[in-house]
């Protein structure tokens, strides 16, 4: 017994129906399959409860991540090295400091909302409890979260601080307690809150 597959017409603008064919030509399928393809993907995607222009930007930003350095690591491992290494904390500070320039640099140049791709990085590595509050002079940062130790506090502290000093910001409050951390800044030559 053979099955029979119904097709149907579908409608949908000129340009995108000659992207979808330079598509498949270069991927030297038809352009029937490939439209079964990304309804196929896309049903999925919504079975699955899965955004897709989260997930498109979710991709977007861990590859720029890994492109400067970053790397996935267990959360328990993570918080292990970190208080091993509390014994050369300032060191380390420093660095986390220079690696949140370095980020803002490179944010900075690819990005049309550096401070959602930064709250996605930091998120990304275990703090999930990011409040981002701009106004026309100053910019705060808050995290609240109950598994950030110490250690992991100060280093999170030092990376928005070089993270805002690289978006040529001045900082002018920083309030650490352990699991709670707010940095307030203003633009360079807008010094008035200290």
């Amino acid at each position: 017994m053979t099955v029979t597959q119904e097709r149907k017409s579908l409608f949908a603008k000129r340009e995108l129906i000659e992207k979808l064919k330079e598509i498949a030509l270069s991927r030297d399928i038809s352009l029937y399959k490939l439209v079964n393809d990304i309804f196929e993907t896309y049903i999925k995607l919504i079975e699955n409860h899965i955004d897709l222009e989260k997930a498109i930007q979710d991709h977007r930003v861990l590859r720029k991540v890994k492109s400067i350095g970053f790397i996935l690591i267990p959360e328990n491992t993570w918080y292990t090295l970190v208080e091993i290494a509390n014994n050369v904390m300032s060191t380390i500070c420093e660095e986390w400091r220079k690696l949140g320039t370095r980020i803002a640099k490179h944010i900075s140049e690819k990005s049309t909302n550096v401070f959602a791709d930064f709250s996605w990085i930091l998120e990304n590595i275990g703090i999930s409890d990011v409040t981002i509050r701009e106004n026309s002079d100053l910019i705060e940062i808050k995290i609240a979260s109950l598994k950030l130790r110490k250690p992991l506090t100060d280093l999170i502290t030092k990376l928005i601080e070089g993270f805002l000093v690289g978006l040529n910001y001045h900082i002018v409050n920083i309030d650490v307690i352990e699991g709670l951390i707010t940095v307030k800044a203003t633009k360079k030559g807008l010094e008035k809150y200290e």
